[in-house]
């Protein structure tokens, strides 16, 4: 598994965020198995609706910890094919998906 998003990486395959926005209900779609705390920050970025969040999109990150979690150790930090600056960058996406709705 390493390996494969090692070569994703070097081919520049990009992780994809999406998200469904019904009768306002928001459906957020992210990577990899996502820590809680990505579903917790998405209902305060759409505070005015329903935000429901599912993970596993793509396990290619495999584990996404947020930032504050890297500096803890752990398991899944120690596996997570992603760094601590990733949490701003998916913040952002999921920022930008909320307000799309």
């Amino acid at each position: 598994m390493r390996v494969s998003w090692m070569r994703r990486v070097r081919e520049g395959v990009p992780v994809v965020l999406s998200a469904l926005h019904l009768d306002g209900v928001s459906m957020l779609h992210l990577p990899a198995e996502s820590f809680v705390e990505y579903q917790l920050r998405a209902q305060a970025l759409a505070p005015d609706r329903f935000v429901a969040t599912a993970a596993y999109g793509d396990g290619g990150t495999w584990y996404l910890p947020t930032k504050e979690a890297f500096p803890l150790g752990g398991y899944e930090v120690s596996v997570a094919n992603s760094a601590p600056e990733t949490d701003d960058e998916l913040t952002q996406g999921m920022r930008e998906l909320l307000a799309s709705a």
